[in-house]
C-alpha cells in the first residue's frame, strides 16, 4: 500500500507547573514506557514520525516548562504551531486556573483560529478529582475560540493517551468547526470538538 503523503506538524504543549505535560509528551514518544521525567527547563523539543492513515506525520512537540519565569519565552512559540495543547491536573483547580488563563492569552495575542486540545491529566487520581468534564465542557463552550478540543487521559497508567495524540494529529491539519465527538481507548472517555 503506497503512502499518501508525509505532513509535518509541530504541536507546543503547555500548563501549569506538574500537571504532567512532559509525561504526557514521554507518553507520545515512547508509548510501552512509564514515563519518568525531570523538570522540564524552559523548552524542550523533542521529535516523532508516526504513521496514521497511510499518511506519514513527521512531529515536532515543544514540551514547556511550566514555571512562571519561562512565561515570557512561551507566547513566541504558539505563532509557528500548527496546534497548541493546554494541559491541566484534574485533581488541581490551580492548574485549571492556569490552563484558562493561557486560553485567555492565546485568544488575545493570537490567532483565535489556532486549533487548541485541552486535556486533563491524572484520571487515575479519580477520587481526588476537582474539575468536572462537565464544567470542562461548559468552559469550552463559552471561551469564544474556533477550533478547541477536550479529553481526559492518564500519564500514569497511560489511559487514552495514545487516542488522544492520534486526534490531536488529525485535528492540527484539519479542525473542526461545533460538533463533538467521542474517542475511546480501553475505558470510554469523551472528546469535545468545538
Amino acid at each position: 500500500m503506497a503512502l499518501n503523503k508525509r505532513v509535518n506538524i509541530s504541536i507546543v504543549i503547555m500548563g501549569s507547573y506538574q500537571s504532567g505535560k512532559s509525561s504526557i509528551v514521554q507518553r507520545w514518544v515512547r508509548p510501552s514506557v512509564r514515563p519518568y521525567v525531570d523538570e522540564t527547563l524552559a523548552i524542550e523539543v523533542l521529535s516523532n514520525t508516526i504513521r496514521l492513515n497511510d499518511n506519514i506525520y513527521l512531529i515536532r512537540l515543544w514540551d514547556t516548562s511550566g514555571r512562571e519565569m519561562y512565561e515570557p519565552l512561551l507566547s513566541k512559540y504558539i505563532y509557528n504551531a500548527d496546534c497548541v495543547v493546554l494541559v491541566y491536573d484534574v485533581t488541581d483547580n490551580k492548574s485549571w486556573n492556569k490552563m484558562q488563563q493561557w486560553l485567555e492569552t492565546i485568544k488575545k495575542d493570537h490567532n483565535k483560529n489556532i486549533p487548541i486540545c485541552i486535556i486533563g491529566n491524572k484520571i487515575d487520581k479519580e477520587s481526588t478529582r476537582r474539575i468536572h468534564k462537565q464544567d470542562v465542557h461548559t468552559y469550552v463552550r463559552t471561551c469564544e475560540m474556533n477550533n478547541i478540543i477536550h479529553g481526559e487521559c492518564s500519564a500514569y497508567t497511560g489511559e487514552n493517551c495514545f487516542s488522544l495524540y492520534q486526534m490531536i494529529i488529525h485535528f492540527s491539519k484539519k479542525p473542526s468547526k461545533k460538533t463533538w465527538t467521542s474517542i475511546s481507548d480501553k475505558k470510554e472517555s469523551s472528546c469535545l470538538i468545538v
